[in-house]
């Protein structure tokens, strides 16, 4: 009698010992895949679907067990100290090793992923920072063309006051004091104040001059171009009426 009840012991003993493993393996794979969860989505359906694999092949096998091996008389519940939780078999070795190797993989991933963010990152900064430097020189650019658009119109509406000034007074002159001035000139000024004077008080002055310095400036103002004319016509300004 003795014999008969130890053996459904030792077979109480061993189904009970199978099922505190498998409740080991599946906590430890639950365990793995919260980790795994702060990843990215995709990683974590994989090792969710991996810890899935653990109850699928280790639950079977344990309620297969545990019904054949269904003591007939009651007996004394075994030690919980008996069940070993370091004791896995080659399948879920495996099982492990994928799951903490996948999760490896993704870590380093991730890594990968942080240090890229952060030289594009850096690079936008950078490009900011280029940006902003262009629109200020741009901006400094426009205020020195303002600056020299400004200044070369005040020189050159001195400059024009000058001349008509210039005219003015050659046109008071006498005709021969004006040509003996003439004379001594730079044959551009002279086209410059010739081209400004009126023509009844510039035919005196180049009857008077040296004939050689007359012809000279006859030619020029016959043939230059582009020389700015301090008293321009007006556009839309009638011309003078016919004489009859």
């Amino acid at each position: 009698m003795d014999k008969i009840r130890v053996l459904p012991l030792l077979i109480f003993t061993c189904c009970f010992m199978l099922f505190v493993r498998i409740e080991t393996i599946w906590a430890e794979s639950k365990e793995i895949a919260k980790e795994a969860a702060a990843t990215k989505e995709e990683p974590k359906k994989e090792e969710t679907k991996a810890a899935e694999t653990v109850k699928t092949e280790e639950a079977p096998a344990a309620t297969g067990e545990a019904a054949a091996e269904k003591p007939a008389e009651g007996g004394a519940e075994p030690s919980k100290n008996t069940a070993d939780p370091l004791l896995f078999n080659d399948s879920e070795l495996d099982i492990l090793q994928s799951l903490s190797a996948r999760r490896a993989q993704l870590d380093e991933r991730e890594r990968q992923i942080e240090q890229k963010e952060g030289l594009l990152q850096i690079t936008e900064q950078r490009i900011e920072e280029k940006l902003t430097e262009l629109k200020t020189l741009k901006a400094e650019l426009e205020a020195t063309k303002s600056e020299v658009e400004k200044m070369t119109s005040s020189l050159q509406g001195k400059e024009k006051e000058e001349l008509l000034s210039l005219v003015k007074t050659y046109e008071t002159m006498k005709p021969k004091d004006a040509a003996a001035r003439f004379d001594n000139l730079d044959l551009a000024l002279q086209v410059r104040i010739a081209r400004n004077l009126k023509e009844a008080k510039l035919a005196p002055i180049m009857a008077a001059m040296d004939p050689m310095k007359a012809a000279k400036l006859t030619t020029e103002l016959a043939t230059s171009k582009n020389i700015p004319d301090l008293n321009p016509e007006p556009a839309g300004t009638p011309p003078p009426p016919k004489s009859k």
